[in-house]
Protein backbone atom coordinates (compact mmCIF):
# COMPACT_ATOMS: atom_id res chain seq x y z
CA UNK A 1 0.00 0.00 0.00
CA UNK A 2 1.41 3.11 -1.20
CA UNK A 3 1.21 6.10 1.06
CA UNK A 4 0.42 9.53 -0.58
CA UNK A 5 3.12 12.11 0.32
CA UNK A 6 0.22 15.33 -0.91
CA UNK A 7 -2.07 16.56 1.62
CA UNK A 8 -5.32 16.12 -0.47
CA UNK A 9 -3.99 12.15 -0.28
CA UNK A 10 -5.25 11.80 3.34
CA UNK A 11 -7.24 15.59 3.43
CA UNK A 12 -10.40 16.86 2.05
CA UNK A 13 -10.08 20.67 0.20
CA UNK A 14 -12.09 22.60 2.56
CA UNK A 15 -11.01 25.22 -0.22
CA UNK A 16 -13.49 23.55 -2.84
CA UNK A 17 -10.33 23.68 -5.14
CA UNK A 18 -9.66 27.81 -4.68
CA UNK A 19 -6.00 27.32 -4.29
CA UNK A 20 -4.91 24.53 -6.65
CA UNK A 21 -2.16 26.53 -7.37
CA UNK A 22 -1.34 26.43 -3.82
CA UNK A 23 0.78 24.34 -1.94
CA UNK A 24 -1.33 23.59 1.58
CA UNK A 25 1.52 23.81 3.40
CA UNK A 26 1.83 27.40 1.76
CA UNK A 27 -0.66 28.32 4.75
CA UNK A 28 -1.14 25.49 7.17
CA UNK A 29 1.02 23.29 9.01
CA UNK A 30 1.43 19.77 10.75
CA UNK A 31 1.05 21.71 13.60
CA UNK A 32 -2.51 22.58 13.39
CA UNK A 33 -4.89 23.47 10.36
CA UNK A 34 -6.25 27.01 11.98
CA UNK A 35 -3.99 29.47 10.46
CA UNK A 36 -2.34 31.52 13.41
CA UNK A 37 -1.08 34.29 11.62
CA UNK A 38 -1.84 34.94 7.53
CA UNK A 39 0.06 37.40 6.02
CA UNK A 40 -2.72 39.22 3.99
CA UNK A 41 -0.68 42.13 2.47
CA UNK A 42 2.05 40.00 1.43
CA UNK A 43 -0.03 37.47 -0.82
CA UNK A 44 -3.44 39.10 -1.43
CA UNK A 45 -3.82 42.01 -3.58
CA UNK A 46 -6.35 43.80 -1.18
CA UNK A 47 -4.31 44.98 1.48
CA UNK A 48 -5.97 45.24 4.60
CA UNK A 49 -5.21 48.73 6.29
CA UNK A 50 -6.83 51.08 9.03
CA UNK A 51 -10.35 49.26 10.65
CA UNK A 52 -10.22 46.52 8.08
CA UNK A 53 -7.06 45.18 10.31
CA UNK A 54 -9.58 44.39 12.89
CA UNK A 55 -12.61 42.44 11.25
CA UNK A 56 -12.31 38.68 11.44
CA UNK A 57 -11.69 36.68 8.10
CA UNK A 58 -15.24 35.47 7.76
CA UNK A 59 -16.53 38.83 7.99
CA UNK A 60 -15.60 39.32 4.21
CA UNK A 61 -14.75 35.69 3.52
CA UNK A 62 -18.22 33.91 4.26
CA UNK A 63 -18.73 29.92 3.96
CA UNK A 64 -15.16 29.80 3.29
CA UNK A 65 -14.94 31.60 0.21
CA UNK A 66 -11.90 33.29 -0.31
CA UNK A 67 -11.69 33.93 -4.20
CA UNK A 68 -12.16 35.23 -6.36
CA UNK A 69 -14.01 38.19 -4.68
CA UNK A 70 -14.32 41.75 -5.72
CA UNK A 71 -12.25 44.08 -4.10
CA UNK A 72 -15.05 47.31 -4.26
CA UNK A 73 -16.34 48.33 -1.66
CA UNK A 74 -19.77 47.32 -2.21
CA UNK A 75 -18.87 43.68 -2.21
CA UNK A 76 -19.27 43.79 1.66
CA UNK A 77 -20.65 47.22 2.49
CA UNK A 78 -24.42 48.69 1.83
CA UNK A 79 -24.73 51.61 -0.22
CA UNK A 80 -26.29 54.01 2.41
CA UNK A 81 -26.17 56.25 -0.74
CA UNK A 82 -28.66 54.59 -2.59
CA UNK A 83 -27.12 55.15 -5.78
CA UNK A 84 -27.18 59.15 -5.50
CA UNK A 85 -23.62 59.15 -6.27
CA UNK A 86 -23.69 57.71 -9.42
CA UNK A 87 -20.42 55.98 -10.89
CA UNK A 88 -18.22 58.27 -8.35
CA UNK A 89 -16.28 55.35 -6.26
CA UNK A 90 -16.38 55.34 -2.31
CA UNK A 91 -12.71 56.19 -1.69
CA UNK A 92 -13.58 59.18 -3.15
CA UNK A 93 -14.82 60.76 -0.06
CA UNK A 94 -14.33 58.03 2.00
CA UNK A 95 -11.43 55.80 3.77
CA UNK A 96 -10.27 52.47 5.79
CA UNK A 97 -9.70 54.77 8.71
CA UNK A 98 -13.25 54.75 9.50
CA UNK A 99 -16.68 55.29 7.87
CA UNK A 100 -17.04 58.92 9.55
CA UNK A 101 -13.42 59.63 8.10
CA UNK A 102 -14.39 61.81 5.27
CA UNK A 103 -12.41 63.49 2.80
CA UNK A 104 -15.25 65.27 1.26
CA UNK A 105 -14.54 69.54 1.03
CA UNK A 106 -17.49 70.95 -0.53
CA UNK A 107 -16.17 73.36 -2.24
CA UNK A 108 -13.88 71.39 -4.15
CA UNK A 109 -15.97 68.56 -4.76
CA UNK A 110 -19.58 70.22 -5.41
CA UNK A 111 -20.64 72.96 -7.88
CA UNK A 112 -22.57 74.79 -4.96
CA UNK A 113 -19.93 77.10 -2.93
CA UNK A 114 -20.25 77.21 0.97
CA UNK A 115 -19.61 80.83 2.12
CA UNK A 116 -20.19 82.56 5.10
CA UNK A 117 -22.88 81.18 7.96
CA UNK A 118 -23.19 78.21 5.37
CA UNK A 119 -19.43 76.94 6.32
CA UNK A 120 -20.46 76.51 9.99
CA UNK A 121 -23.21 74.20 9.49
CA UNK A 122 -23.78 70.48 9.96
CA UNK A 123 -24.07 68.87 7.06
CA UNK A 124 -27.06 66.97 8.06
CA UNK A 125 -28.88 70.49 8.13
CA UNK A 126 -29.01 70.59 4.49
CA UNK A 127 -29.05 66.37 3.40
CA UNK A 128 -31.96 65.38 5.73
CA UNK A 129 -32.87 61.70 5.44
CA UNK A 130 -29.33 61.37 3.86
CA UNK A 131 -29.91 62.89 0.85
CA UNK A 132 -27.10 64.20 -1.35
CA UNK A 133 -27.38 64.31 -4.95
CA UNK A 134 -29.81 66.66 -6.87
CA UNK A 135 -30.61 69.17 -4.08
CA UNK A 136 -32.11 72.72 -4.98
CA UNK A 137 -29.66 75.58 -4.65
CA UNK A 138 -32.25 77.77 -4.28
CA UNK A 139 -32.46 79.78 -1.11
CA UNK A 140 -36.00 78.80 -0.24
CA UNK A 141 -35.18 75.03 -0.63
CA UNK A 142 -33.75 75.22 2.94
CA UNK A 143 -35.25 78.46 4.27
CA UNK A 144 -38.80 79.59 5.14
CA UNK A 145 -39.81 82.38 3.57
CA UNK A 146 -40.78 84.54 5.99
CA UNK A 147 -42.55 87.33 3.34
CA UNK A 148 -44.69 84.76 2.24
CA UNK A 149 -44.12 85.40 -1.56
CA UNK A 150 -44.64 88.92 -1.43
CA UNK A 151 -40.47 89.56 -2.39
CA UNK A 152 -40.45 86.79 -5.00
CA UNK A 153 -37.62 84.36 -5.41
CA UNK A 154 -34.63 86.40 -5.59
CA UNK A 155 -33.34 86.30 -1.71
CA UNK A 156 -29.65 87.57 -2.74
CA UNK A 157 -31.65 91.07 -3.50
CA UNK A 158 -31.65 91.89 0.33
CA UNK A 159 -29.81 88.76 2.37
CA UNK A 160 -26.31 87.39 2.00
CA UNK A 161 -24.88 84.52 3.29
CA UNK A 162 -23.08 86.33 5.68
CA UNK A 163 -26.17 86.68 8.02
CA UNK A 164 -30.21 87.08 7.83
CA UNK A 165 -30.12 90.74 9.27
CA UNK A 166 -28.30 92.79 6.43
CA UNK A 167 -27.54 96.13 6.06
CA UNK A 168 -30.81 97.80 5.98
CA UNK A 169 -30.07 100.45 3.51
CA UNK A 170 -28.38 98.31 0.92
CA UNK A 171 -31.61 96.46 1.03
CA UNK A 172 -33.69 99.38 0.24
CA UNK A 173 -31.64 100.24 -2.81
CA UNK A 174 -34.01 98.02 -4.34
CA UNK A 175 -36.95 99.46 -3.06
CA UNK A 176 -38.80 102.69 -3.48
CA UNK A 177 -38.14 103.96 -0.25
CA UNK A 178 -34.04 104.53 -0.59
CA UNK A 179 -32.71 105.20 3.61
CA UNK A 180 -30.36 107.64 4.89
CA UNK A 181 -29.12 108.72 8.27
CA UNK A 182 -30.34 107.22 10.61
CA UNK A 183 -33.06 105.61 9.22
CA UNK A 184 -30.14 103.20 7.70
CA UNK A 185 -29.14 101.76 10.90
CA UNK A 186 -32.35 101.05 11.89
CA UNK A 187 -33.76 97.08 12.29
CA UNK A 188 -36.43 96.37 9.55
CA UNK A 189 -39.00 95.60 12.21
CA UNK A 190 -38.71 98.97 13.57
CA UNK A 191 -41.02 100.44 10.86
CA UNK A 192 -41.87 96.54 9.21
CA UNK A 193 -43.70 96.14 12.43
CA UNK A 194 -45.07 92.55 11.92
CA UNK A 195 -42.31 91.40 10.07
CA UNK A 196 -44.17 90.32 6.81
CA UNK A 197 -45.59 94.04 5.75
CA UNK A 198 -42.73 95.13 3.70
CA UNK A 199 -44.83 96.56 0.91
CA UNK A 200 -47.67 99.35 -0.04
CA UNK A 201 -45.92 101.18 3.41
CA UNK A 202 -46.42 104.99 2.56
CA UNK A 203 -43.40 107.55 2.57
CA UNK A 204 -44.75 109.99 4.82
CA UNK A 205 -43.01 110.55 8.00
CA UNK A 206 -45.85 110.56 10.12
CA UNK A 207 -46.54 106.90 8.70
CA UNK A 208 -43.87 106.08 11.71
CA UNK A 209 -43.77 108.86 13.71
CA UNK A 210 -45.88 111.31 16.20
CA UNK A 211 -46.00 114.67 15.41
CA UNK A 212 -45.18 116.83 18.01
CA UNK A 213 -45.67 119.47 16.12
CA UNK A 214 -49.64 118.17 16.11
CA UNK A 215 -49.88 118.98 12.17
CA UNK A 216 -49.00 122.81 13.07
CA UNK A 217 -46.71 122.60 10.30
CA UNK A 218 -48.31 120.05 7.79
CA UNK A 219 -47.32 116.98 6.55
CA UNK A 220 -43.61 117.62 5.36
CA UNK A 221 -41.44 117.18 7.58
CA UNK A 222 -38.87 117.17 5.91
CA UNK A 223 -39.18 120.84 4.82
CA UNK A 224 -37.46 121.29 9.12
CA UNK A 225 -36.14 117.78 9.13
CA UNK A 226 -33.85 115.22 7.90
CA UNK A 227 -32.78 111.75 8.23
CA UNK A 228 -29.73 112.42 9.64
CA UNK A 229 -30.97 113.13 12.79
CA UNK A 230 -34.21 114.37 14.19
CA UNK A 231 -32.05 117.41 15.58
CA UNK A 232 -30.80 120.51 15.01
CA UNK A 233 -33.46 120.97 12.78
CA UNK A 234 -32.95 122.66 9.35
CA UNK A 235 -36.14 125.31 10.07
CA UNK A 236 -35.16 129.22 9.70
CA UNK A 237 -37.55 131.06 11.90
CA UNK A 238 -37.98 133.94 8.73
CA UNK A 239 -39.52 131.72 7.06
CA UNK A 240 -42.80 132.31 9.18
CA UNK A 241 -42.33 135.78 8.86
CA UNK A 242 -41.45 137.17 11.95
CA UNK A 243 -37.68 137.41 12.11
CA UNK A 244 -35.58 136.58 14.87
CA UNK A 245 -33.62 139.36 15.98
CA UNK A 246 -31.89 140.77 19.22
CA UNK A 247 -32.52 138.79 22.18
CA UNK A 248 -34.59 137.06 21.02
CA UNK A 249 -32.28 134.94 19.08
CA UNK A 250 -31.74 132.86 22.28
CA UNK A 251 -34.94 132.50 23.22
CA UNK A 252 -36.07 128.54 23.76
CA UNK A 253 -38.52 127.77 21.56
CA UNK A 254 -41.27 126.47 24.09
CA UNK A 255 -40.78 130.42 26.14
CA UNK A 256 -43.19 131.37 23.53
CA UNK A 257 -44.58 128.38 21.63
CA UNK A 258 -46.13 127.13 24.91
CA UNK A 259 -47.90 123.92 25.08
CA UNK A 260 -46.22 123.29 21.94
CA UNK A 261 -48.75 125.32 19.82
CA UNK A 262 -46.39 126.78 16.68
CA UNK A 263 -48.79 128.02 14.08
CA UNK A 264 -50.97 131.18 14.01
CA UNK A 265 -49.48 132.81 17.16
CA UNK A 266 -49.57 136.58 17.30
CA UNK A 267 -46.66 138.46 16.57
CA UNK A 268 -47.73 141.86 18.96
CA UNK A 269 -44.86 141.96 21.90
CA UNK A 270 -47.93 142.31 24.40
CA UNK A 271 -49.03 138.44 23.69
CA UNK A 272 -45.38 136.80 24.92
CA UNK A 273 -44.44 140.59 27.37
CA UNK A 274 -47.45 140.39 29.33
CA UNK A 275 -45.89 141.06 32.85
CA UNK A 276 -43.52 143.53 31.77
CA UNK A 277 -46.06 145.89 30.17
CA UNK A 278 -48.30 145.33 33.57
CA UNK A 279 -45.25 146.54 35.44
CA UNK A 280 -44.58 149.49 33.47
CA UNK A 281 -48.30 150.45 33.38
CA UNK A 282 -48.04 150.76 37.20
CA UNK A 283 -45.37 153.10 37.01
CA UNK A 284 -45.83 156.64 36.61
CA UNK A 285 -45.81 157.53 33.05
CA UNK A 286 -48.18 154.63 32.52
CA UNK A 287 -50.75 156.13 30.80
CA UNK A 288 -48.35 157.35 28.27
CA UNK A 289 -47.36 153.80 27.73
CA UNK A 290 -51.15 152.99 27.73
CA UNK A 291 -51.37 155.20 24.38
CA UNK A 292 -48.44 153.50 22.49
CA UNK A 293 -49.33 149.40 24.33
CA UNK A 294 -49.50 148.07 20.21
CA UNK A 295 -46.69 149.40 19.13
CA UNK A 296 -43.67 149.07 21.42
CA UNK A 297 -41.40 149.00 18.81
CA UNK A 298 -41.80 152.84 18.43
CA UNK A 299 -39.33 153.22 21.85
CA UNK A 300 -38.19 149.73 22.27
CA UNK A 301 -35.89 146.86 20.10
CA UNK A 302 -35.10 143.76 20.86
CA UNK A 303 -31.74 144.08 21.66
CA UNK A 304 -33.04 144.74 25.31
CA UNK A 305 -35.69 146.11 27.09
CA UNK A 306 -33.81 149.12 28.71
CA UNK A 307 -32.48 149.95 25.54
CA UNK A 308 -35.14 152.85 23.84
CA UNK A 309 -34.36 154.41 20.65
CA UNK A 310 -35.86 157.85 19.37
CA UNK A 311 -36.86 160.84 20.60
CA UNK A 312 -37.44 158.81 23.87
CA UNK A 313 -33.66 157.66 24.25
CA UNK A 314 -32.68 160.19 26.45
CA UNK A 315 -35.90 160.17 28.49
CA UNK A 316 -35.80 158.62 32.33
CA UNK A 317 -39.30 156.36 31.86
CA UNK A 318 -38.60 154.57 35.38
CA UNK A 319 -39.02 158.41 37.23
CA UNK A 320 -41.91 158.97 34.72
CA UNK A 321 -39.79 161.61 32.39
CA UNK A 322 -41.87 162.02 29.39
CA UNK A 323 -40.21 163.95 26.83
Amino acid sequence: MTIPSSCDGCHIDLHGGQFSDKLCGNCHSFDQWSIPSFPHNDISRFKLVGRHQEVDCDQCHLNGHFKPIQANCETCHRDFHDGQMGDKVCEQCHSPLGWGEVDFVHNRDSDYKLIGRHVALDCKKCHTRGEFADLPKDCYGCHLDHHEGAKGTKCGNCHTELSWQTNTAQVHVFGAYELAGEHSRLPCDTCHTNGRQQGGLGHECVGCHRDPHFASFGPFCIDCHSQRAWLPSTFRHFQTGFRLTGRHRFVSCDRCHVNRIFGGLPTDCVFCHTDTLQGVLSRPGGDFHSCLVSDCNTCHTTQGWERVRGAFRDADCRQGGVP
